[in-house]
């Protein structure tokens, strides 16, 4: 069995998605190489022991508003790493699906990604070689 990387000591990691799925698994390998990891998202699901949970909805302005001022409190002064994961699709194929689903997939996928991005950027600018990436 190889020895435990440690290639992520130190940082701090905000995971978008992370109840489930891919989400999941990035933050794992996040923290199991040494990032202290916040996790947002609808619900808890497995994040649990992984790191601290946050309860947001990316699309929500308030629910993100108050998601960052949690994180916040965990990280103190800076932010290293933003994966932005948490998504959704639509029910059916483009025909079938109502407006009102491609809003919300919008809502989630898109104008979601961009609001957590928009909110933790003060964080992220006092990070160590800050880095974001969309999964979405």
């Amino acid at each position: 069995m190889a020895a435990m990387s440690s290639d992520f000591q130190g940082l701090r990691a905000v995971v978008t998605g992370a109840g489930s799925g891919i989400g999941l698994e990035v933050a794992q390998l996040l923290a199991s190489q040494g990032a202290t990891v916040c996790g947002l998202d609808l619900n808890e699901g497995s994040f649990t022991g992984v790191g601290t949970y946050v309860p947001c909805d990316v699309s929500s302005e308030a629910s993100v508003t108050a998601a960052v001022a949690e994180v916040a409190t965990v990280f103190g002064s800076g932010l290293d790493i933003l994966i932005n994961n948490a998504g959704i699709g639509a029910i059916g194929s483009v025909v079938e699906a109502s407006p009102d689903d491609w809003e919300k997939v919008f809502a989630v996928n898109v104008f979601g990604t961009a609001r957590v991005v928009r909110h933790l950027h003060p964080l992220l600018i006092k990070g160590t070689n800050p880095v974001i990436v969309n999964t979405c």
